[in-house]
């Protein structure tokens, strides 16, 4: 395994070294050491890293979302562990509001419910659900009283907090506008592609011309991503896409597309791949290299590449409403490697 990934080894010494990842240039006593070193061996490790960076970039709700993913498709070596260490951050939404005693358990209750939904219980990972807890009920919350309260508080500001407010609220007024735009043309495009299937557009040899805005006059890479690229603009450049038929023309387009990237500096992040199956000869049958050049249309490659500042398109999530980074779906994040 080890082989696969360190190029001009001249001995043991150099394959027991992990010096680039670590910062030790001492060599390790065993190639398992090494490997969990280089991110080739699934490890708890991995998931506390996970959750770490997730907590400082997810709310609690979207947090605990991840965390009954992991369970229901990860493999998490102790899940108990992860708990204990996060569940601060897990219920930190719930916590504000209520007794850090009651917030715990409307935390366990809310994960209990979307691992009922896979057959699965938090009992199952040793996490005990409390007897006798009654359900928070959502109507408890006030909207009048809510308002009331914050119209009091809007009362007390200072004239810096008021324009801090108002420009939040012009911007959400600037939102709601474009979103409008945009409606206007996708209900235009819908109508076209209606049209289109029911035949009711002049066609030359069964031929349809595509509206204009569908073609690209030039470059396609450069027309969708060009001037963003060149102005640094990495923020609109996070909600354009091009979308293609399979896997081979995704790696394409995104490699071009790195090049145009400024940033030198660039960095690897390799699958850890394996056969979920507990029959003895599934090693030899399946190798790690075999797996690394699987590339099929419902899995991420096994190598990608990334520069500062490049949006990700993380996986699909299990609940549509909730933050989508543990499974593909068209939703993105911005590299900072």
């Amino acid at each position: 395994m080890i082989l696969l990934h360190r190029k001009g080894a001249k001995g043991w010494e150099d394959l027991l070294t992990t010096e680039e990842f670590d910062g030790d240039a001492n060599p390790k006593s065993k190639f398992q050491d090494v490997a969990k070193t280089m991110g080739l061996l699934d490890s708890q490790d991995h998931w506390i890293e996970y959750f770490s960076e997730a907590k400082d970039l997810a709310t609690p709700s979207q947090l605990r979302d991840l965390f009954a993913s992991a369970i229901i498709y990860g493999e998490i070596l102790d899940i108990r562990e992860i708990w204990e260490r996060f569940k601060d951050n897990f219920m930190e939404g719930y916590a504000r509001n209520m007794s850090v005693y009651t917030a715990e358990k409307m935390v366990l209750q809310d994960i209990e419910k979307q691992l009922e939904q896979a057959g699965d219980s938090l009992a199952n990972h040793g996490i005990e659900m409390p007897y006798h807890f009654e359900a928070f009920v959502e109507d408890s919350w006030n909207k009048d009283e809510e308002r009331e309260h914050g119209n009091a508080m809007r009362a007390k500001m200072n004239a810096d907090q008021e324009a801090i407010i108002a420009y939040i609220f012009e911007k959400i007024a600037e939102r709601r506008s474009s979103t409008r735009s945009n409606a206007v043309v996708e209900e235009n495009f819908a109508e076209w592609v209606l049209k289109l299937g029911n035949g009711e557009l002049e066609s030359e040899q069964e031929m349809v011309r595509a509206p204009e805005p569908c073609f690209a006059s030039s470059d396609l890479i450069e027309e969708v991503f060009g001037e963003y690229i060149t102005n640094n603009d990495f923020e609109a450049l996070s909600r354009r896409v091009i979308l293609t038929t399979t896997n081979e023309r995704v790696q394409e387009i995104n490699l071009k597309v790195l090049e145009k990237v400024g940033y030198k500096e660039e960095r690897t992040y390799l699958s850890f791949d394996k056969v979920d199956t507990n029959e003895p000869n599934t090693a030899i049958e399946y190798p790690d290299e075999f797996l690394h050049s699987y590339n099929d249309s419902g899995l991420p490659p096994h190598e990608l590449r990334l520069k500062k500042n490049c949006p990700v398109m993380p996986k699909h999530n299990v609940r549509s409403t909730s933050w989508r980074s543990l499974h593909r779906n068209p939703t993105r994040s911005q590299g900072t490697t």
